[in-house]
């Protein structure tokens, strides 16, 4: 398997891995995401040259972005300070490679890539909902932050979403 950035070719076939795994958890009553995003947003996270894909020959098993900031950032208490940190946004292994260890592969080479790029933080938003991806979370040692970034998506529906973080040796 081999991670590496992610270009405007692979768009496709990342943005249909993405819709299954949208799919998959309206399936499974967790209404985190939909059919905009984060589909509607992969192109930009890729022309950012933030956008990383693990692959196995031509299948691609998981991506993730990794950004600089994060919307919600100053809404929660993170240990971390004012040390450099890096957020894991848009985190997606494919369905059919789920219960693989494959999410956990990926958060590591996540924390990895984030060590080389001079972070001493990982940290990433998790809906309060998604229970299995706290739970990864939590497993993969990451720790909660204090307090809850509540993303108003619009008139009617708020996210309310948990902060958590690894410190990277």
């Amino acid at each position: 398997m081999e991670l590496r950035l992610a270009n405007m070719t692979d768009l496709p076939k990342v943005q249909e891995m993405y819709r299954a795994v949208v799919k998959n958890m309206i399936q499974n009553k967790i209404y985190v995401w939909d059919e905009v995003y984060p589909v509607e947003f992969l192109s930009d996270d890729i022309k950012k040259s933030n956008f990383y894909i693990l692959e196995q020959g031509d299948v691609i098993i998981s991506a993730f972005a990794l950004n600089t900031s994060r919307e919600g950032e100053f809404f929660v208490k993170f240990d971390s300070g004012p040390e450099k940190a890096l957020y894991l946004d848009r985190f997606c292994v494919n369905t059919n490679f789920l219960r693989k260890g494959i999410a956990e592969f990926t958060i590591n080479k996540a924390i990895e890539l984030s060590r080389k790029l001079g972070a001493k933080y990982l940290r990433l938003f998790a809906a309060d909902n998604n229970i299995p991806a706290i739970n990864l979370y939590l497993k993969t040692g990451f720790k909660k932050a204090y307090g809850v970034y509540e993303e108003k998506i619009d008139d009617e529906t708020i996210l309310y979403e948990i902060g958590f973080e690894i410190k990277i040796d």
